[in-house]
């Protein structure tokens, strides 16, 4: 049976918004995994570099879906400015770039061929907000929720497939945009349908 356990790492702390520590978030990973999680979708990100950060995603048998970040004015490349954990090129992990609605690459989301796998919709985008809401918002988040219900649907089919072979599937799968080239590994976006037909040919 599929569900979804969601975590808080963030919070309001001596009156600054969104503050946590890193600690945080590897508790709430290391309780995700033990209650039986197959994907942690990360929309959350920090420029510290932490080792046990790393050592407990890379060992971890769950697909890590991250968003690659953004950044006002403009997104920046993080493969320099790096930003964990997208910038861990990990085989569990997929670190998703933003899209918008015109199917352009989304000035303000962060990139990086070396560090960002493969971009999504990420503009306008319905969901849900605080006190019982919905609105639209955008971002590499959002995109990120993208790769994360696609990789769900490939679970659903095969209780057997590892992160990595998800995460190539999903690779392997994307839609090449010739903007994308230098922008993400793949140089390509999320096909969802792609992705279902790779599955068939190659599992069933």
């Amino acid at each position: 049976m599929m569900g979804i356990i969601s975590l808080k790492v963030l919070g309001d702390v001596g009156g600054k918004i969104n503050s946590g520590t890193i600690n945080d978030l590897i508790s709430a990973i290391e309780y995700a995994e033990k209650n039986g999680a197959e994907i942690c979708n990360l929309s959350i990100n920090t420029n510290i570099h932490n080792k046990k950060l790393e050592k407990v995603i890379k060992h971890s048998r769950m697909l890590f879906v991250v968003s690659a970040g953004n950044h006002q004015p403009k997104g920046k490349n993080i493969d320099y400015s790096k930003s964990y954990p997208a910038s861990c090129n990990f085989e569990n992990v997929i670190t998703v770039a933003s899209m918008n609605y015109d199917g352009k690459f989304e000035a303000t989301s962060n990139y990086g061929d070396k560090s960002v796998d493969i971009a999504a919709p990420g503009m306008y985008i319905y969901t849900t907000i605080p006190k019982n809401r919905c609105d639209y918002a955008s971002g590499t988040s959002f995109a990120t929720a993208m790769v994360s219900g696609v990789a769900l649907n490939i679970y659903i089919k095969s209780e057997r497939m590892s992160a990595g072979q998800c995460k190539r599937l999903i690779c392997d799968s994307c839609r090449k945009i010739s903007e994308l080239k230098k922008k993400v590994k793949t140089g390509g976006m999320l096909d969802a349908g792609r992705v279902m037909e790779c599955f068939e040919q190659r599992y069933e």
